[in-house]
């Protein structure tokens, strides 16, 4: 840790003035939330930020920040189901010219010989692109481990601190199977094992009914989408034999999910009946340009089955890979997200797509890198995948999962205009707001901070005051070269703000709850103006290009709003856009996304030629 910076308390002044700022933006008479500001500012704020540098310089002395211990309880006290709140689909590339047996065996060799040098303790410093040091708390999930249900609080067991006869569980039907990734060396098992393996899964999965086996019913997973809250899924958990099959998931080193597919013979009805049921409540879609009617997506299908589908995967379990056994190439990460951010499974998934190329050392005797030992496995045997039981199938509740669209907009590429794809991307979401709804609304984009001790993400704010009033501008006609500019630069203010420590979120956020330690209660902290600023219409994320994850889905924070996925592609910026039931004019915005984007780039194109 001596190479991480420790996470800095921002200053009260700065984090009032951008919050100010905040707030003009997305309401028209500010001045109340001014004077609530001030009277915070010259009143209880000091004391509240006092108490919170002391509380910060002591996690500092301990190697971690003012923000882990609270953030992971943020995340570890919700009691919604997770796929319903804060876990993640991702859609991931995972390219090989293996098929069928062959390409599972070859994706998860590789996926072991990423997370068993995890295991084994043996990963050194890792560093970003300008030569920080990155904290090391995230790569705990690579051991495995899950989060274990509590009454009000979930608690995170991570896998044992060993590369040493470890093994993968993996759904299939409705069923669950125990299969041996590494040797009592710490070595990663031949793919002809791995693959042979899976067979033996495919194999029993579709053969006799499951019903038929002794020790339980199919389905186990299902249980897993009732959430933390629920009583009975936590009694149910408890149980002999359940408890048995939860301590093999907690030691499993990942999980891997083969979801349905035409080929029966290949894929089984794991999640079948969730499944059908998601893809049944809405079509899901994809536009490809402006303008273009929503075409049917296969791969939109199976990112929101992914994501918010009941009964293929255990939703507290860190990582779980699904992989499609068919000749699609379907690839994707379902991530449960309470200690783990976007950032470090792009290095995950580059790391595996590393292993996949062969860079990551052949298999061949001598040191390998993957565990504590030498070359492949050979002492693992032919030791069959055991098929794991429970008591009885504790059925997932009935829910309305949301709805998925992919939409592409356009993208320009200007050669004299200084335009980052993430600032042009939030430009567009900003206009598009504004033409469908005749106003802004809070947006959140998260930004990584794992430069920092403990570190996690910050929330950039992309509605400013410069943005709207060039969307305003952009839609009546009158937007201009200045505008534009007070715009972008207002955008590279956040993220510089961010990046070196000086959001906003988080430390509101600490302040809210080092007042209530306190028994202070200000009433800017509890001012609607404020909650306007930082309630999430929008709930937006982006990991950069499609090179490692293509996409990824997640439920939006809000009940009217919408979650984002954006992806700046070469000549367009892909949206990806979750939305419930009570989203207000899903269908005009998202129209509004690939309208804006046109509008945007001719505006942009023009200022570039002149």
């Amino acid at each position: 840790m001596a190479g991480v910076k420790p996470l800095p308390v921002p200053a009260l002044d700065d984090t009032l003035e951008r919050t100010l700022s905040c707030v003009d933006a997305v309401i028209d008479d500010a001045a109340p939330t001014r004077r609530l500001a001030h009277d915070f500012a010259v009143g209880a704020g000091p004391r509240i930020q006092a108490a919170l540098a002391d509380y910060a310089a002591e996690c500092a002395a301990a190697g971690s920040s003012w923000l882990a211990g609270r953030w992971l309880d943020g995340y570890l006290t919700t009691r919604e189901p997770l796929p319903l709140s804060s876990n993640v689909c991702f859609q991931i590339r995972l390219d090989t010219d293996a098929h069928g047996l062959e390409r599972l065996a070859a994706v998860v060799h590789a996926a072991a010989r990423v997370h068993l040098p995890e295991a084994a303790g043996r990963t050194g410093a890792r560093f970003d692109a300008r030569g920080n040091e990155l904290a090391a708390e995230q790569w705990n999930c690579l051991r495995g481990g899950v989060r274990v249900p509590g009454a009000g609080r979930d608690t995170v067991e991570y896998g044992p601190r060993t590369a040493a006869d470890r093994e993968v569980v993996v759904f299939c039907g409705g069923r669950a199977f125990a299969l041996p990734v590494s040797d009592g060396g710490g070595r990663v098992v031949p793919r002809s094992e791995l693959a042979a393996g899976f067979a033996r899964i495919l194999d029993t999965a579709h053969g006799s009914p499951a019903d038929d086996r002794p020790g339980g019913a199919p389905g186990f997973t299902d249980a897993s989408y009732r959430g933390s809250g629920d009583a009975e899924f936590r009694a149910w958990l408890a149980e002999p034999a359940n408890a048995a099959v939860h301590e093999r998931l907690a030691r499993a080193l990942f999980c891997v999910s083969l979801p349905a597919t035409a080929d029966a013979s290949a894929a089984g009805a794991a999640g079948e009946a969730g499944a059908a049921a998601v893809a049944g409540a809405a079509e899901d879609g994809t536009s490809l340009a402006t303008g273009d009617a929503p075409k049917p997506d296969p791969d939109a299908r199976r990112l929101r089955t992914g994501a918010f589908a009941s009964g293929h995967y255990w939703a507290y379990k860190p990582l779980t890979y699904e992989l499609a056994a068919d000749d699609s190439g379907w690839a994707a990460l379902l991530v449960e997200h309470s200690t783990v951010d976007g950032a470090t499974l792009v290095q995950t998934v580059a790391d595996i797509q590393a292993e996949l190329a062969g860079a990551g050392g052949a298999d061949v005797d001598g040191a390998d890198g993957a565990g504590i030992g030498a070359g492949e496995g050979r002492d693992v045997g032919n030791r069959a995948p055991q098929e794991l039981s429970w008591t009885r199938n504790l059925p997932a509740p009935e829910h309305e999962p949301p709805r998925l669209e992919i939409r592409r907009a356009a993208r320009p590429r200007p050669r004299n205009i200084k335009l980052s794809a993430d600032a042009y991307a939030q430009l567009v979401m900003t206009v598009a707001q504004l033409s469908t709804y005749g106003r802004v609304r809070a947006v959140y984009e998260a930004v990584d901070m794992r430069e920092y001790a403990a570190g996690r993400t910050e929330c950039l704010r992309p509605v400013t005051p410069a943005a709207v009033a060039f969307a305003r501008a952009l839609l009546a006609g009158s937007a201009d070269r200045a505008g534009l500019k007070a715009a972008l630069d207002a955008h590279r203010d956040w993220v510089k703000a961010c990046k070196t420590g000086r959001g906003v979120d988080r430390h509101l956020w600490a302040l809210g709850w080092t007042a209530q330690e306190l028994g202070e209660d200000p009433g800017f902290l509890r001012d609607p103006g404020l909650a306007a600023a930082r309630t999430d219409f929008l709930s937006t994320t982006s990991v950069g290009s499609d090179a490692q994850v293509v996409r990824y889905a997640f439920a939006p924070t809000t009940p009217d709003g919408f979650g984002i996925c954006y992806t700046p592609l070469a000549d367009a910026v892909e949206y990806t856009v979750t939305f419930g039931a009570g989203a207000e004019h899903p269908e005009a915005f998202l129209e509004a996304l690939g309208e804006a984007a046109a509008r945007l780039a001719e505006f942009i194109t023009g200022l570039d030629a002149a």
